[in-house]
């Protein structure tokens, strides 16, 4: 693994597009959305915390910019230390 930001490209366009797809599913679909929610985590009561407006497209994309960068960093740098390491055998 000789280049990170290759990876960490990888990485953050698989995230990304989890991610939007995560995302339309929740404003076309709320209540399947929760539905599958609800499924996934059991003996939470996600109906509480509900959003009682629509995602809004700036939050959707605000939320897909600072997630992705989160990612990019993140996998990056696991990257650069895995790297560090195995060069240390």
């Amino acid at each position: 693994m000789s280049k990170p930001a290759i990876l960490a490209n990888a990485v953050t366009s698989v995230w990304g597009t989890v991610y939007a797809l995560c995302g339309i599913t929740a404003m076309i679909f709320p209540d399947l959305y929760f539905g599958v929610l609800n499924n996934w985590f059991h003996s939470i009561n996600l109906e509480r915390i509900k959003s009682t407006t629509p995602l809004a497209l700036t939050s959707f994309l605000m939320g897909l910019a600072t997630f992705s960068i989160y990612i990019w960093v993140i996998t990056f740098a696991t990257a650069s230390i895995y790297n560090a390491w195995s060069k240390k055998r």
